[in-house]
């Protein structure tokens, strides 16, 4: 028999002492993303813990819902004597927040240090292993280059407005701005994911107007989804039948029998795991048993067959850690040398200036404005994500 009445008295305290301002009969699944956290912080507060253990605490947050969680923890360890272990792949966080940072590689504790005793450029070198390269991809000359995508005017109820640009061939083009401003929706469209409601696509010169993945597939163009674990992979699968997905008129015995052939499959997917460094023991690996940066790696090396022309990428590093980041650009940076194209979706602004010749800032579902080469800066993105 529980005593409601008591435990809400309970609950009560907890909440207070987190600033949770909500009744307690408020369903989760009303909650934002940051209060959800609170509340599980709430629930460790309410078992009397003396350490929290956060994973990647603030992988789905705003900047503002970001700032809440970090006065929490704060005063959780300033004012309540409570140890936190926070596990994450943002730096700029650690730096901020933790006392200690620890580095682990394939298992192992590789680095250790106090925070104020080290740099953000050590700590990046030792989860890489290596000293990583600052050297930023050739910007592509417009009036020399091929126009390979162009978009005029384009719109979608709601969400994307009159956006115009042009990607070249061999360009990584970065589209940035806030959460709602419309680059993921504008991606999809390309991709024919979603419908245009107006205007035009060319895309080698000719018109397209892709209704369907299929058709955009075919034509050289593929997407690499913000959320792998939905749209970019089949979970409980092995790493070879993820890579082969795109690729079933590969793996036929005779061209007219849609038949696999297991050693043509597993050819395919052993080419993958080489040229991308994937670690795994072997293609047959289930892929949920790789890490979030090898499993980055398969969604991108299963459209390799298909020789795309050009690679849309929806948060390409979301989840993933500086080693795997790095290989990942690398991966990037190598392709548009031999001609592919990328437009790089991202809402982490220090990534696109490294990466990136030109970004394209949007803004409410519009172009805000342009950036190229030296002018592209977490600064002048963010003055792009809030004036038009």
């Amino acid at each position: 028999m529980i005593d409601w009445g008591k435990m809400q008295k309970e609950v009560e305290k907890v909440t207070k002492r987190l600033k949770l301002d909500m009744p307690l009969t408020t369903q989760v699944k009303e909650l934002s993303v940051a209060n959800k956290w609170l509340v599980s912080i709430a629930r460790a507060l309410y078992q009397d813990a003396k350490l929290i253990a956060m994973d990647e605490p603030t992988a789905s947050l705003s900047e503002s819902e970001v700032e809440l969680l970090f006065n929490v923890i704060k005063d959780l360890t300033e004012n309540q004597n409570i140890a936190i272990v926070y596990v994450s792949h943002r730096l700029d966080e650690i730096m901020e927040i933790c006392h200690e940072v620890t580095v682990m590689k394939d298992g192992k504790k590789t680095y250790y240090s106090k925070t104020n005793e080290t740099t953000k450029e050590q700590i990046i070198d030792e989860i890489a292993g290596f000293h990583l390269s600052s050297e930023k991809h050739e910007t592509i000359k417009s009036e020399q280059a091929e126009i390979l995508l162009q978009i005029d005017n384009i719109r979608a109820a709601e969400k994307v407005h009159d956006v115009s640009f042009q990607l070249y061939k061999g360009e990584i083009l970065g589209l940035t701005g806030l959460v709602g401003a419309g680059r993921s929706e504008l991606a999809r469209m390309v991709f024919g994911a979603d419908k245009v409601k107006g205007g035009s696509m060319t895309f080698h010169g000719k018109p397209f107007t892709p209704r369907h993945p299929k058709h955009a597939i075919n034509e050289g163009i593929v997407l690499v989804p913000e959320d792998r674990r939905t749209e970019g992979m089949i979970l409980n699968r092995s790493v070879d039948f993820n890579v082969n997905l795109p690729n079933l008129s590969y793996t036929r015995r005779i061209k007219w029998l849609p038949v696999v052939d297991a050693k043509k499959s597993a050819d395919i997917s052993k080419d993958v795991i080489k040229r991308l460094l994937v670690k795994t023991s072997s293609e047959h690996t289930n892929i949920l048993n790789l890490s979030g940066g090898n499993q980055q790696k398969i969604v991108i090396g299963k459209w390799l067959k298909r020789k795309p022309e050009l690679i849309i990428m929806d948060e390409p590093t979301r989840g993933v850690d500086v080693g795997a980041r790095a290989e990942i650009y690398n991966i990037i940076k190598e392709m548009a040398k031999q001609g592919t194209s990328f437009l790089i979706i991202s809402s982490d602004f220090e990534e696109l200036p490294g990466l990136c010749s030109r970004v394209i800032v949007m803004r409410e579902g519009r172009v805000s404005g342009e950036l190229t080469d030296a002018d592209i800066s977490k600064d002048t993105i963010l003055k792009l994500c809030y004036t038009h």
